[in-house]
């Protein structure tokens, strides 16, 4: 495990050093519902952002205007999911490890440095990398990776929602919202929705 600080590291910096570089995101960790996803963008240049920065920021039409610009500019960019039966059976962080696992797998050009959003990384992929809080709205290719895991997930979610369509989850993807809560209390839990919340069942 190679762990690069990053005082005063920017992509710029890091794309003297490094050919490829990636940001990695994910989004469904709060989530009661449905998977946890891990997107992973890979960026050999940096491009003009036009308002790229943490998904959470960004409306939902903002975030899918963006979507299609973010794949055109990026190298590669995949995703990896881990099921709500695997975080039921095996625990969130075994889920987000195997989900990042799994996105950096598809790589037809691996990267050769990793920026991972938060405190901790979430998974050791053999690469160097840098780990730092607010990533997700300093590095453009975590910003990236945040834009596109959210797009994936709701779509995702919303799918999801007209087979288990007692939970409102077009409305709140999957997140335990007060109303959700409510509804699960009146209908039980499907078996896509997390075992371990606090349902209060």
């Amino acid at each position: 495990m190679h762990v690069v600080m990053s005082v005063n590291m920017n992509e710029i910096s890091l794309l003297r050093e490094y050919q490829l570089i990636a940001g990695v995101d994910e989004v469904g960790r709060g989530a009661g519902f449905g998977p946890v996803i891990i997107c992973i963008t890979a960026i050999d240049k940096v491009f003009p952002g036009r308002g790229i920065t943490d998904s959470k920021l960004l409306s939902m039409g903002k975030r899918i205007e963006l979507d299609g610009y973010i794949k055109s500019q990026v190298k590669e960019a995949h995703f990896g999911e881990s099921t709500a039966k695997e975080i039921n059976q095996k625990g969130l962080s075994w889920a987000l490890r195997k989900a990042t696992e799994r996105a950096f797998e598809k790589f037809i050009n691996k990267p050769e440095f990793l920026i991972f959003d938060g405190k901790y990384p979430l998974a050791d992929l053999g690469v160097p990398f840098l780990v730092e809080i607010k990533a997700d709205k300093n590095f453009l290719a975590v910003s990236s990776a945040s834009i596109l895991a959210k797009n994936y997930r709701d779509e995702k979610i919303i799918e999801m929602s007209k087979i288990y369509n007692k939970w409102e989850l077009a409305k709140n993807k999957g997140y335990p919202t007060l109303e959700h809560k409510a509804l699960v209390k009146k209908h039980g839990l499907s078996k896509e929705h997390r075992n371990n919340w606090g349902w209060g069942l």
